[in-house]
């Protein structure tokens, strides 16, 4: 302690007589440091046990809390968090890599990203280059402060206009040039490019400040409620107060196998009264409206979409301008796009069609051939009172009341059925079957009886009955991670041809195989995959990763890649995947003949279908007559050996 008193300056020696006192200004000093968070960061990261990086994180969070400062404590959690702003700072990979090349000019970040896929561990290797070719000891250099780092992105979110994405680069590359340590530099990237690359998310930071509260008899109730609300901005509970321009989690569907397990489900809510709803194969979509403030629509994971779906905000605009009667509201609901006749398009022709009008200079010309429209569904508020704690078919008779059917509104296709009426029943049932035959994504089954309130913790009460559920194989599509890939042979040369797939394991906090595909892809998507995933390449496999020996591809990549949706024509037995195992003996459980269907740019990895989910599929699977698990695990093989 005497060692510290001697460096510290002569002003602060002279206020610090007090032992307890000094032991309090030095701590906060330090918490006050970019690199003090920095170099917190880089240990998490080096743990493998998610408890124990919990713990970590308490103590990390614990070292703010002391201070008393609840403004640097949430500073803090937008830096843990990546979200420096409620609002994307729209800066690129490519924008950075480009940003690099100018702060290192003779270094060659393109053979560096794709041997390790971390821009932020190359801007530190290559900061620690320069510092050795400099002979520079680093005994005077300057750290950041958290601060001045918050101040950089306030300065980088308000620059706006023609010229902002050069302003950009030019105040990121400047910024760049004035930091001195190399773990500072590592962790600004980071931050920057929204991945810390540590294993944090939000409901790990949420988990952890939980828990500090608990021990400490809730006294931190409030801080906790102003990280989810100014940080996250959202709210998770029934009972909290309902904000415009705050996103609701959505309420999400249960799958469901067949018809007889849709009546085991709902009976266990003792429902009979039900809605039918078409489900479309659009983007899910909550869209928030006041008078005042304007319109914002987001999306299934609480992020803004106004510059994704722009004609879709202009045509609402206009849409809410004739209505006095509506003052403010937030809906829920699925946004399409149709062509000049009416007809909705595939999801993935809705994302061409996205990304096509971004890369144009026209973003809000109305395209006669591409029209936006959002179908409704639900409603949570509506003139200054939330109604998420109402019924079902109060909120859907809201909807009917008060949002006409008119330009880019419409309400989604439903009828009302008694399901303990038998003839009821199979109306619904060939009302099902004709979706499916019409080629549409399938049908949403919702109670109507009481207590039917929107609830965002669980998935209660609604069920979803997809495409597959006519041939007898799975009700629902699989959500899965590629965690490798391999190189592409004849035609496919320079792209990876096939990929592992993987899903999350909730309660070891593991990764896990679950089969290889090569399926589903177009030339184009192989190369734009190809490029995008060269950035998240792994110099080694990850050691959250659940894989059989045999596997050896070339590349790995990190958890947090991408989530794919993808179909199968069942589940199969397999010697060389490891889900299920301690239940079906030395074989574990794979998809057979999987095929790729699109990216779920909506969901993180850990939202991904879990373990649990596959083996309930299986079981319910075997349960069927004619399930020859031989022939499928020997088909399974010889795909996998073709792959």
């Amino acid at each position: 302690m005497i060692k510290k008193l001697l460096f510290l300056p002569n002003q602060r020696l002279i206020s610090s007589f007090i032992l307890p006192k000094f032991c309090t200004q030095y701590n906060s000093k330090s918490v006050q440091s970019f690199y003090f968070l920095a170099n917190k960061l880089e240990d998490i990261s080096k743990i493998s046990s998610r408890n124990s990086g919990i713990e970590a994180l308490e103590n990390l969070m614990d070292d703010y809390i002391q201070g008393g400062d609840n403004e640097l404590f949430l500073q803090m959690v937008r830096l843990l968090s990546c979200k420096v702003d409620n609002e994307e700072i729209q800066i690129a990979n490519s924008s950075l890599i480009e940003i690099l090349k100018v702060v290192f000019p003779d270094e060659d970040i393109t053979k560096f990203l794709f041997e390790k896929g971390d821009i932020g561990l190359y801007a530190k290797e290559m900061l620690q280059k320069k510092l050795i070719s400099q002979q520079n000891n680093q005994t005077d250099k300057n750290n950041l402060s958290i601060e001045e780092v918050i101040i950089f992105f306030e300065k980088l979110r308000n620059l706006q206009g023609d010229r902002s994405r050069i302003e950009k680069q030019e105040l990121i590359i400047n910024f760049l040039k004035k930091i001195q340590d190399p773990l500072e530099i590592q962790y600004f990237i980071r931050i920057l490019s929204r991945s810390l690359r540590i294993g944090i998310s939000e409901k790990s930071i949420i988990k952890a400040l939980t828990n500090i509260n608990k021990k400490k008899k809730d006294s931190l109730n409030q801080l906790l409620r102003d990280v989810q609300d100014r940080v996250f901005g959202y709210n998770t509970t029934l009972n909290s107060n309902i904000q415009i321009g705050t996103p609701v989690p959505p309420m999400l569907a249960k799958p469901v196998s067949d018809f007889d397990e849709l009546l085991k489900f709902l009976k266990k809510y003792e429902s009979k009264k039900v809605s039918l709803e078409l489900k479309y194969d659009g983007e899910r979509c909550q869209v928030h409206y006041c008078q005042d403030k304007g319109i914002k629509l987001f999306s299934r994971n609480l992020e803004i979409q106004n510059d994704k779906y722009p004609q879709l905000v202009q045509q609402l605009e206009k849409y809410f301008n004739k209505r006095d009667d509506i003052k403010n509201c937030i809906l829920d609901g699925e946004i399409v796009v149709t062509d000049s006749k009416g007809n909705i398009k595939s999801f993935q022709e809705q994302q061409q069609n996205r990304k096509r009008k971004q890369d144009s200079n026209s973003v809000l010309a109305f395209d006669e051939d591409n029209i936006e429209k959002i179908y409704l569904f639900d409603l949570l508020y509506f003139n200054s009172s939330q109604h998420n704690h109402r019924d079902q078919t109060f909120r859907k008779q809201l909807v009917q009341d008060h949002f006409a059917v008119e330009g880019p509104v419409d309400h989604a296709e439903s009828k009302i059925f008694d399901l303990s009426i038998q003839k009821d029943f199979e109306e619904l049932k060939d009302l099902v079957k004709y979706y499916i035959d019409q080629k549409e994504e399938g049908a949403m089954v919702k109670s109507l009886d009481s207590n039917t309130f929107y609830d965002t913790n669980g998935r209660t009460q609604w069920a979803k009955l997809k495409k597959q559920v006519l041939s007898g194989g799975l009700a629902d599509t699989f959500d899965v991670i590629p965690i490798a890939a391999y190189y592409g042979k004849g035609k496919r040369s320079g792209v990876y041809g096939s990929y592992l797939l993987a899903c999350y394991d909730d309660k070891q906090k593991e990764y896990v195989a679950l089969c290889k595909i090569g399926t589903g892809f177009s030339d184009k998507f192989l190369q734009d995959s190809t490029d995008r995933l060269k950035q998240k390449v792994c110099s080694q496999k990850p050691r959250e990763y659940s894989v059989h020996r045999t596997f050896k591809p070339d590349v790995w990549f990190s958890k947090d890649a991408e989530v794919w949706e993808v179909e199968c024509d069942s589940l199969s037995s397999s010697p060389i995947y490891t889900i299920g195992k301690t239940n079906y003996g030395d074989n574990g459980i794979s998809l057979r003949f999987p095929r790729f269907l699109r990216i779920r740019d909506d969901k993180t990895t850990e939202q991904s279908t879990k373990i649990e989910q596959i083996i309930e599929f299986f079981n319910k699977q075997q349960a069927k007559p004619n399930n020859n698990s031989k022939d499928q695990n020997d088909n399974q093989q010889e795909r996998e050996e073709d792959g």
